[in-house]
């Protein structure tokens, strides 16, 4: 079964795949503002108004350094992004999320940590406040974030709940934890069950995450087909609530599911429910709410 092609398959569990109709029309976000040809481009999110765009870009093909950027909307057009300069300069910081009353920038850090024994530096999870038009320092998110672990990909969801995969030293262990919000931060970490209802895909299948359309009517899964252990690139597949449960979930199709190429770094515009995500680690496609439904 390929997964980029909408057609019968079988899941791990089983049971046959639906069929679904092929997603009509993608186009490129920001081209040539957030999507430039040839640049590192890694996942971004909307503030809560969906006038600016949060993201993050590596900076050294060669080291694991990032920077975290904004765009912000006139009304007529993106204009070009400008560096978030979060407290000292010089740090390797990504995966920027805002809290729904955009008061809060959560984000993944390389930064030193006094106390951390680790033998290489780990990505943790910080939190800056809105400061005036800027943020404010970051401070570690101490009760959330494990130091020996590498904390990333967060994001807050509608109810200021934050989600994130903390991942073992090793690299055999993706753990997917939530926090919930406190007047001062967030609480200490808990485990996120909400990729267990998946299961089901384990054996043949990697599922990296499940991000919620803002409304909760569907979910946006990264899968990625394994080759032996090695999971191949990874494609977006699409669930919808049915009652108290979900469908099986069904691939979005070749128009979204590029082969050989990674599909991933989802987030929702929060004015019109449309999706966003990354390809080839290059380009932000955008995909109508409207195209997402008439797949149900």
């Amino acid at each position: 079964m390929k997964l980029g092609i909408l057609s019968f398959g079988i899941l791990a569990s089983g049971t046959q795949m639906l069929a679904a109709t092929q997603v009509e029309e993608i186009s490129v976000f920001a081209e040539d503002i957030v999507s430039v040809e040839n640049d590192n481009l890694f996942r971004g999110n909307f503030s809560p108004d969906g006038d600016s765009f949060y993201f993050f870009r590596k900076i050294d093909p060669d080291a694991e350094d990032y920077r975290i950027w904004v765009t912000t909307n006139n009304g007529e057009r993106w204009g070009q992004p400008i560096r978030v300069v979060l407290g000292e300069d010089g740090h390797s910081d990504l995966y920027p999320t805002i809290s729904p009353d955009g008061e809060r920038l959560v984000f993944s850090s390389y930064r030193p940590v006094d106390g951390d024994t680790s033998n290489h530096p780990n990505a943790n999870l910080w939190m800056s406040r809105r400061n005036g038009s800027g943020w404010g320092d970051p401070v570690l998110l101490g009760a959330s974030t494990t130091l020996a672990n590498y904390d990333a990909g967060p994001w807050i969801d509608g109810d200021g709940v934050l989600h994130w995969v903390s991942t073992t030293p090793d690299w055999r262990n993706r753990m997917p934890r939530l926090s919930r919000p406190t007047e001062n931060g967030y609480a200490a970490f808990e485990s996120d069950p909400k990729l267990d209802r998946w299961a089901n895909l384990s054996g043949q299948f990697r599922l990296w995450d499940a991000i919620p359309s803002p409304d909760g009517s569907f979910v946006i899964l990264g899968v990625s087909r394994l080759e032996g252990n090695r999971p191949l690139p990874s494609d977006l597949w699409i669930a919808f609530r049915q009652g108290s449960g979900w469908s099986e979930p069904v691939s979005l199709g070749e128009t979204v599911n590029s082969a050989g190429n990674h599909e991933n770094f989802v987030t929702f515009d929060p004015t019109s429910g449309d999706m966003l995500f990354v390809r080839a680690f290059a380009t932000y496609f955008r995909v109508s709410r409207e195209s997402l439904i008439r797949l149900r």
